[in-house]
């Protein structure tokens, strides 16, 4: 489900869970379990890609509906877990967007220290509306914060799926690179980062990061939880992800 690459200081963790990438529990425990244990492996960043063509098309929605309301509750918990090893990692996490980026693919990019897109045509997007959920406001925080009010207004409300200069236009992803360059430079983007003066990188670093952290500490992380898990088990998303996995079978 992930493929692993070294590169001296910087390491690659490469979605590999045809056919679109998409966030199953065990995509989750497994992306969790390396983003706990690479920066104990003496590496200083981490370049985290996907699929040529495709970074994630989001979470599995046909494992999501075989799930109760206690195997939801599970699996929302350990994706807002997901998000904040990446928010709170000690080494900058650059994503490699190699296409497509929906929903929780999205999700993930925004925590991350930069965002590299593969140009194309390729769209990226919080969709969730489209197929009845609330995306809610841990993800609502993060997107105002990289784009501000009134494209994170947009962008959730209408679940767009915008286009690549787009979205480097609003402040999505920070560059557009040719798809056969995009993990080139994002090693260089993480070395270039990793030959800082390290003490005074670490400590800039958490100061312009530390309000992303805290959109998942404490209670706001449990309330969020709870909203999106009565959001996905609502009838009218029930009815939505349902529908839309009949379709993808087809």
């Amino acid at each position: 489900m992930i493929e692993e690459y070294d590169y001296g200081p910087v390491h690659e963790l490469r979605l590999s869970r045809p056919p679109v990438n998409a966030f199953d529990p065990g995509l989750v425990h497994l992306l969790s379990e390396r983003l706990r244990a690479v920066p104990g492996e003496g590496k200083r960043a981490l370049v985290l890609s996907g699929s040529p063509g495709l970074f994630s098309g989001g979470l599995d929605i046909a494992a999501l509906i075989e799930l109760d309301r206690e195997g939801v509750k599970r699996f929302v918990r350990s994706f807002l877990e997901l998000q904040y090893l990446i928010a709170v990692s000690p080494i900058p996490v650059v994503m490699a967007i190699s296409g497509h980026c929906a929903a929780g693919g999205t999700v993930l990019a925004l925590f991350s220290d930069y965002r590299i897109m593969a140009r194309g045509d390729f769209r990226i997007g919080l969709n969730e509306v489209h197929v009845g959920v609330c995306a809610g406001r841990i993800i609502y925080g993060a997107l105002r914060r990289l784009v501000g009010p009134r494209h994170a207004d947009r962008l959730m409300c209408f679940g767009s799926m915008v286009r690549d200069e787009e979205a480097l236009n609003i402040g999505l992803v920070d560059a557009l690179v040719e798809p056969d360059r995009l993990v080139l430079e994002a090693q260089d983007y993480a070395i270039a980062l990793t030959r800082l003066p390290p003490i005074a990188y670490r400590t800039t670093r958490h100061l312009v990061r530390e309000d992303l952290a805290k959109l998942l500490e404490g209670a706001a992380r449990q309330d969020a939880c709870n909203e999106i898990v009565e959001s996905i088990m609502s009838p009218e998303a029930q009815t939505a992800l349902r529908a839309r996995v009949m379709a993808m079978r087809k």
